[in-house]
């Protein structure tokens, strides 16, 4: 965000108040937060689809962002929506980045950071690049790929983002029992699985549709044409080789990892 939008975001934070036209937002009183969300959302900077097409603007995202957005936009969810608490394990470890669990009171990074490349030469900083090693964006999409193979489990350790317990020890019906890895990414009625898998699902077998969907989902609707060809591609290559009646659920599980390798999902504003 720019200093302008900044300074008006904590202007309505102090003040309580936050005008848009004719609406006005708060109670007058300090930290109000709908002046202070109202801001947030309503600025022009935040709605303004030139500052898309920018190469300076936008960010690259942090990995606890984008895997709060994945798991809600796919869908992480038991088969029959009973409400279960989701533990995620060690993604400090996995991810370089946790909920509440910061290595000092000034975050996971340096404001200032500033990675070699385009970014440094032309004088701006990303932030949370700081946490893009080699190791960590291996674990992270190591991670995702575990999720939508075999659901929140300790599957493939150490990358998996689950722990035992979650495959293990499930006490609620009809998600109960001992659920063993292997069984994890068979498809079909009778498959067993962990409880907690992605549950989005699409609304027809096409192909070109579905990876428009994804788009929206996963990446906002930036998807370069490029990207969206090697999607399609991918998902009829899946389809075209299966030996089974279910392809298009393999098709759509290839087709999920691919979108997580996209820079379009890394990132907030259009590609040059």
């Amino acid at each position: 965000p720019s200093p302008r939008y900044v300074e008006a975001v904590a202007s309505a934070f102090a003040s309580g108040l936050y005008e848009d036209g004719s609406n006005t937002f708060g109670t007058g009183k300090y930290g109000d937060l709908a002046a202070t969300v109202a801001a947030i959302f309503l600025d022009r900077e935040a709605r303004s689809s030139i500052l898309d097409e920018d190469p300076t603007n936008g960010l690259v995202r942090e990995p606890i962002v984008k895997l709060m957005h994945l798991i809600r936009a796919m869908d992480l969810n038991t088969s029959n929506n009973v409400d279960r608490e989701i533990h995620f394990y060690r993604l400090k470890d996995k991810l370089g980045q946790d909920v509440h669990r910061s290595p000092s009171v000034f975050s996971f990074f340096s404001p200032n950071y500033q990675p070699a490349g385009p970014v440094f030469e032309k004088g701006l900083v990303a932030p949370a690049a700081q946490l893009f090693d080699a190791p960590q964006l291996v674990g992270f999409l190591n991670g995702l790929s575990n999720l939508f193979e075999f659901g929140l489990s300790d599957c493939i350790w150490p990358g998996a983002l689950g722990s035992w317990v979650e495959r293990s020890y499930v006490l609620d019906e009809p998600n109960s029992g001992r659920f063993n890895c292997w069984e994890g990414n068979e498809f079909g009625p009778n498959a067993l699985s962990v409880p907690f898998r992605f549950r989005w699902s699409p609304q027809s077998n096409n192909s070109s549709q579905i990876v428009s969907d994804l788009d929206m989902l996963m990446t906002g609707g930036r998807l370069q044409a490029n990207n969206k060809a090697i999607m399609v591609d991918a998902y009829n290559k899946v389809v075209d080789e299966s030996t089974d009646a279910y392809g298009h659920e393999r098709a759509l599980e290839t087709v999920q990892k691919l979108m997580t390798t996209t820079p379009e999902f890394h990132t907030t504003n259009n590609l040059v």
